[in-house]
């Protein structure tokens, strides 16, 4: 039987995934809790958020956020970096900060409105 917890988490990145502009997804399995404190503190400024949850609920969330290209990107451990805001300034954050840092993240790919991106556009965006 689901957790409570779970529909609440599909619920909540449901609506985070229909109201971004831009979302990113990207393997943070190299970060300790300090790196991820840092990386949040760098993109906090570009109105960015950085968001871990289970694949699964993930993925459902993408289905019922209408933006199931998500689920082929998602691959490991995956957090999404989303925003209302400027798009490129928050791809610029977050580049920035894990090429300047030097923090074990791997973009996988995004969205931006309602086209994929590959992790190359993304970065050059």
């Amino acid at each position: 039987m689901p957790k409570q917890k779970n529909f609440d988490t599909v619920a909540q990145l449901t609506d985070l995934f229909k109201e971004s502009v831009l979302i990113v997804a990207a393997q943070y399995s190299g970060l300790d809790v300090s790196a991820m404190h840092q990386l949040r503190a760098a993109i906090l400024n570009s109105d960015s958020r950085f968001r871990i949850a289970k694949n699964t609920l993930s993925k459902i969330a993408a289905d019922g956020a209408g933006r199931s290209e998500l689920k082929g990107i998602i691959d490991g451990p995956t957090g999404f970096l989303t925003t209302k805001a400027d798009p490129a300034s928050a791809a610029k954050a977050f580049v920035n900060h894990i090429t300047s840092a030097k923090v074990d993240v791997k973009i996988l790919g995004g969205i931006l409105d309602d086209q994929t991106l590959s992790s190359e556009q993304l970065i050059f965006l």
